[in-house]
């Protein structure tokens, strides 16, 4: 069975609007801004702030195959537990050349990520993607 990248825009507005108001309640119930006649729902709020961040931050380690990116950049994780990170105006180059990615930078580094077992589909649409923010 084929793979799959799961793959995440950071600009998308439910993230925006999710960690929005997971600052709201962390701000609200820690500094009990607004006056409630429980005091247990300032904890409360705190604790749903900073159960949702944590959602929002652990995604990638839910999945073995995880891109994540902005306009800037974007973080690739694929078969290892940490992520890369890299910025587009970094990147010279990309190629996939069967099971392996290959990212080139400017500077000279060069990464690359064991692509076997994942759907074609997703690291010819990952390198698109790269190639895309490119120019």
């Amino acid at each position: 069975m084929m793979k799959k990248f799961q793959f995440d825009n950071f600009n998308n507005t439910y993230l925006v609007s999710l960690q929005v108001f997971s600052v709201s309640c962390m701000i609200i119930g820690g500094f009990e801004l607004v006056e409630f006649k429980n005091p247990d729902l300032y904890v409360l709020l705190q604790s749903v702030g900073f159960l949702t961040q944590f959602f929002v931050f652990s995604r990638s380690f839910w999945f073995q195959h995880y891109i994540q990116w902005n306009k800037r950049g974007m973080m690739i994780r694929s078969k290892s537990f940490g992520l890369q990170s890299f910025r587009f105006r970094d990147i010279e180059n990309v190629e996939l050349d069967q099971d392996v990615l290959t990212i080139t930078k400017k500077d000279g580094g060069c990464y690359d990520f064991d692509v076997q077992g994942v759907r074609p589909t997703d690291s010819k649409k990952l390198v698109r993607l790269i190639r895309q923010k490119l120019g």
